[in-house]
């Protein structure tokens, strides 16, 4: 299953079907995360958490890292009915909450 979103992230991604919330883009600008950053995250993401009881979309916490190096995570849902990512937030996670691969929360 992850295997298909991921793919679906990418084919979506690199076809320009990405939408913004509101939310997102206010977060991105407080954050000073670029829309290219975030473009190019998602065409190599990996898919960190995945919420299929989410409504109206199921979603996924997915994560990468930009040409600095900066690791960025970003909360998605995709609508396979419309063929676009929807990016509901985004943000830089605590490098005290996760491992050095920023996929898995520390205990």
């Amino acid at each position: 299953m992850l295997n298909n979103i991921q793919k679906l992230i990418r084919l979506y991604s690199s076809n320009g079907k990405v939408r913004f919330k509101k939310h997102a883009l206010i977060r991105s600008v407080e954050r000073n995360i670029t829309i290219s950053e975030i473009e190019k995250i998602l065409n190599n993401c990996s898919v960190i958490s995945e919420y299929i009881d989410d409504k109206p979309l199921a979603s996924y916490l997915v994560g990468g890292f930009t040409e600095e190096n900066r690791p960025l995570h970003m909360v998605i849902a995709i609508d396979e009915k419309e063929e676009y990512i929807w990016i509901i937030t985004v943000y830089e996670p605590d490098k005290n909450k996760w491992d050095k691969s920023y996929t898995r929360r520390l205990k």
